[in-house]
């Protein structure tokens, strides 16, 4: 059996921190944003590279998340301040989200 190397690509994207409510129940302050949801899917079939910026209170947690699945986080640039958050509410349906 051939075994070929994951490909490697940069990502270049929000990493948040999400408040969301719906009909179930609420979570605050979950981890969010594009680049965070994209790297995690491209994980399942590539080795990405996430480029972000994010504020000291994005929490190491979060971070820990993206490289127990082997995305190279070195492009995660922590600054002074808060992190990008977003923060919005789903009705019963489920299809459409107003930012609060």
């Amino acid at each position: 059996m051939l075994v070929t190397p994951k490909s490697t690509f940069l990502i270049v994207g929000a990493l948040s921190l999400d408040s969301i409510e719906t009909p179930s129940g609420r979570v605050e302050e979950v981890p969010g944003g594009a680049g965070f949801y994209s790297s995690l899917a491209a994980s399942f079939f590539s080795a990405p590279r996430l480029a972000t910026v994010a504020g000291t209170d994005v929490g190491q947690d979060n971070l820990g998340l993206l490289v127990q699945r082997g995305i190279d986080t070195l492009g995660v640039q922590i600054v002074a301040g808060k992190t990008f958050r977003w923060k919005a509410r789903y009705g019963q349906a489920l299809s459409h989200a107003t930012t609060l």
